[in-house]
């Protein structure tokens, strides 16, 4: 924004990081998953921890949720985006397909997902 200072950032109504929103799509696909899942067959896992430091001690992802299958111990993860008029969930989903990425998840887990490692 043109002429934006940090006394008109600091004015401004809505702050950058104050909206919460996101909270309750987050929690409503936890729900969600775990209802529609057979608990048998798939735990869903709330903010799993595993990929905090994917790309180096303090530096990773964290995606909402995991779902992993009990049978094959695979997992699925989740980032759950709530995109506005003028979001930018599409452009922060597009961190997740780099070729670092599926490196990384590739050593992890032993498994390429499709991908040369």
């Amino acid at each position: 924004m043109a002429g934006m200072d940090s006394e008109k950032l600091s004015a401004r109504l809505k702050q950058p990081g104050h909206d919460r929103t996101f909270e309750k799509s987050e929690g409503l696909f936890i729900a969600t998953a775990s209802q529609m899942l057979d608990p048998e067959r798939y735990e869903v896992v709330d903010k799993p921890r595993e990929l905090r430091d994917l790309f180096g001690p303090r530096s990773g992802v964290a995606p909402e949720a995991t779902v992993v299958s009990k049978e094959t111990g695979r997992r699925f993860f989740v980032e759950v985006k709530k995109q506005g008029d003028r979001g930018n969930a599409e452009e922060r989903a597009c961190k997740h397909h780099t070729v670092q990425f599926y490196k990384g998840s590739a050593a992890r887990s032993g498994d390429t997902f499709g991908h040369a490692a």
